[in-house]
């Protein structure tokens, strides 16, 4: 969990950055308290002082309160995002971004394990209000190996659904 305040200012800063364009401030939070890195009170407080600070513009469109990073909010985040280790900022944004994608698509990543006779499934899934888009079970008959593959299903769906559509698609034979 990030409790410095300049490294929460900063995941903010990172989030919006790579929103690009304002967005419902409402969907924005949620998505950035989504990550389960930040405390709601932080993350409140942080917001209305990069607004106040000139690194977050407020916009009022279709009766909504926007939020979007400015000039002076993508510099700061560009230089200052040494301040945290890259991969656990890249973490922090993937994970935000898709929770605001499932807000506006309504589609959800989910991955769990499932025990079997001599080894164990790794399931993951995409799936709407509706129905299941894509669901991939692969088996693997060591503990460790299911472990890091549903790690990797975690941490990164997004890839797992596009690489698992190229091959059913056959855009990997365009490729070839």
């Amino acid at each position: 969990m990030l409790t410095q305040k300049a490294e929460i200012k900063l995941a903010i800063l990172a989030v919006y950055y790579a929103f690009a364009v304002e967005v419902d401030a409402a969907y924005a939070q949620e998505s950035i308290l989504s990550t389960g890195e930040i405390d709601t009170f932080d993350c409140q407080e942080c917001e209305r002082e990069l607004v106040e600070e000139g690194f977050l513009k407020k916009n009022i469109s279709d009766g909504k309160l926007c939020y979007g990073i400015t000039e002076m909010g993508s510099y700061t985040y560009e230089q200052g995002k040494g301040i945290m280790r890259e991969s656990v900022l890249n973490s922090f944004v993937a994970k935000a971004l898709r929770h605001f994608e499932y807000i506006c698509s309504r589609k959800k990543y989910s991955a769990h394990i499932k025990e079997a006779d001599g080894g164990y499934y790794v399931i993951c899934s995409l799936k709407n209000d509706k129905q299941t888009l894509m669901e991939t079970k692969l088996f693997f008959s060591d503990r460790n190996e299911a472990y890091k593959a549903y790690i990797n299903c975690q941490e990164k769906p997004e890839i797992i659904n596009s690489g698992v559509l190229t091959l059913m698609s056959g855009k990997l034979n365009d490729l070839y």
